[in-house]
């Protein structure tokens, strides 16, 4: 009897080996499943984020610069114009550090224009889209809006702030924005960025008028080598 006691308790023993040992066995899949899969979405989600940020792709229309603010040459064969977010960081970023510098390398043979497509779940998107047309108003278009990226802050008392430091008529700027009479351009202008089916600021579309069909779409803040291939490629062209 007591012989066969020891061997079922030894049987038992075995048995919840085996379920302990099964039940470890599932765990470590269960969460080499787990690490793959966050691994993979992280992968994923990083990938996706980099192609919306800094991807080059093509589209059925491609804007220019309208009655946009501009620089360079009037009747100039390439044509970049920027979509953009005064509120965006990428916006505030790319024209802090790379288009500046663009525009002086490049502005006596290519034509150059800010497009406003306001990020509306930003506070002040519009308003500050509103207030560099006001300046566009007085002929200071491009001074106010590099005080816009400089001093990143859209309340009323320091758009106005910007206009009364940069000498403008500042009773003309406050009836400009105080009246809102150029929503409806900013509007327009966002309407036809949704056209151009933009997603992401700054978006820029260049063109090469004199050459059918030669054109670049760059979505996001690109380094400013990847424009001086464009430029230079297709100035080259043009030659």
């Amino acid at each position: 009897m007591a012989s066969k006691a020891y061997r079922r308790k030894q049987q038992v023993k075995e048995l919840k080996k085996q379920k302990q040992s099964e039940r470890q066995r599932q765990e470590t899949q269960k969460k080499t499943k787990t690490t793959i899969f966050y691994g993979v979405g992280g992968i994923a989600i990083i990938g996706l984020i980099y192609l919306l940020v800094t991807s080059i792709s093509t589209t059925a229309y491609f804007p220019g610069p309208g009655d946009a603010p501009a620089t360079g040459p009037d009747d100039a064969a390439i044509t970049v114009t920027q979509f953009g977010c005064y509120t965006c960081p990428f916006t505030q970023s790319f024209n802090r550090d790379v288009f500046p510098g663009i525009i002086e390398e490049y502005e006596d043979r290519v034509k150059f224009a800010y497009r406003t497509m306001p990020i509306y779940s930003n506070s002040g998107a519009e308003r500050s889209a509103m207030a560099a047309w006001c300046a566009e108003e007085q002929g200071m278009f491009w001074e106010y809006h590099a005080q816009l990226f400089a001093v990143p802050s859209f309340g009323d008392s320091t758009l106005r702030g910007h206009a009364q430091g940069l000498d403008m008529d500042t009773e003309q700027f406050n009836e400009c924005l105080e009246s809102g009479r150029y929503r409806d351009v900013v509007r327009e202008e966002f309407n036809e960025g949704r056209r151009a089916s933009i997603r992401v600021t700054p978006t820029v579309f260049i063109n090469n008028t004199a050459i059918e069909g030669d054109h670049v779409r760059l979505d996001g803040a690109m380094d400013a080598d990847v424009y001086r291939r464009i430029l230079n490629d297709m100035l080259e062209r043009n030659s």
